[in-house]
């Protein structure tokens, strides 16, 4: 059972996990692909890990009502875990590519 502490910790690496699966990995490579073709902007937005992560950490904010608990409008308060989240996807990301070069292996 996870505290109070661990939780957005744990949060934060499980959107980052799903960020990285859905816009790096081979399994949904092709997933991705047919998602472009259906539509740009779509297709776009699994590729970017950043974007990607600020949707999981919307919607996981939102269905498992964890992250930022001190605001009290729900709306204002998922977008605000969205943000949080992408930054931290984005941040984990930059540092994984300075030090590894790829993160994820092809």
């Amino acid at each position: 059972m996870l505290n109070m502490c661990s939780l957005p910790i744990s949060w934060m690496l499980i959107t980052f996990g799903i960020s990285l699966v859905i816009t790096q990995s081979k399994i949904f490579a092709p997933i991705r692909t047919r998602i472009a073709k259906i539509s740009t902007f779509l297709g776009d937005l699994v590729k970017c890990i950043m974007c990607t992560g600020f949707w999981i950490g919307l919607f996981l904010s939102l269905f498992l009502n964890i992250g930022i608990n001190s605001v009290h409008n729900v709306l204002i308060r998922i977008t605000l875990d969205g943000f949080a989240t992408s930054g931290f996807v984005w941040f984990v990301y930059v540092i994984l590519y300075r030090y590894f070069q790829d993160p994820v292996e092809d």
